[in-house]
C-alpha cells in the first residue's frame, strides 16, 4: 500500500519553500533542511523520503540525513500504514509545542551553568555582576516560554471548542 502521490508544487509553493529554506539557513540550518521544513508545510500528504526528493529535486542521502534534523527540532514525524515498509513523514501535529519546549530546554543548562560559577566565584569578584545578569536573564527566557507553552495550549483548545 502506498499513500497518493503528492501533487506538483505550485510556483507560490516553491518560492514559499525557498524562502523558509534562506530564513532558517541564516540561523545555521541547512538550505535543504529549510526546504524539506518548507515542503512539509505546504504538503498535507505524508511524503516518503524519495517523494520528497523528487518534490525538491535533491538527492535522496541528503533528504535522509536532514530528515533527521527536522525530526530532532520536532518539525517533522514519521508516519506509517499497516501494510507498507516504507517510513513516511509529515508536518508534526505538536510542531509549534516542541519548538518552545526545545527552546526552554536549552536554556535550562546555561542556567545552572552561570548559577554555579557565581557562586563559585569570590564575593568581591566584579564578574559576579555579569553572572547574576546571565542567571536572571536565562530564568526570564524560561519563565516566557513556559508563560508562551500555557498560551499556546490554551490557544490549540480554544480552536477545538
Amino acid at each position: 500500500m502506498n499513500t497518493p502521490a503528492p501533487k506538483p508544487l505550485s510556483h507560490e509553493q516553491k518560492t514559499f519553500i525557498e524562502s523558509i529554506a534562506l530564513y532558517y539557513e541564516n540561523f545555521g540550518i541547512p538550505r535543504i533542511a529549510g526546504r524539506m521544513f518548507g515542503l512539509f508545510l505546504v504538503t498535507t500528504t505524508p511524503l516518503s523520503a524519495e517523494q520528497a526528493a523528487e518534490s525538491l529535486d535533491a538527492s535522496l542521502s541528503s533528504i535522509s540525513t536532514n530528515v533527521r534534523v527536522l525530526i530532532a527540532n520536532g518539525w517533522v514525524e514519521k508516519v506509517s500504514f499497516p501494510g507498507d515498509r516504507t517510513t513516511y513523514y509529515r508536518f508534526s501535529r505538536t510542531a509549534w509545542q516542541s519548538v518552545m519546549e526545545k527552546r526552554r530546554q536549552a536554556i535550562s543548562p546555561l542556567k545552572q551553568m552561570a548559577e554555579h560559577m557565581h557562586v563559585a566565584l569570590p564575593d568581591d569578584d566584579p564578574a559576579r555582576e555579569q553572572l547574576q545578569e546571565m542567571t536572571e536573564w536565562t530564568a526570564m527566557l524560561i519563565q516566557h516560554y513556559d508563560s508562551l507553552i500555557t498560551t499556546w495550549q490554551a490557544h490549540l483548545a480554544a480552536k477545538k471548542e
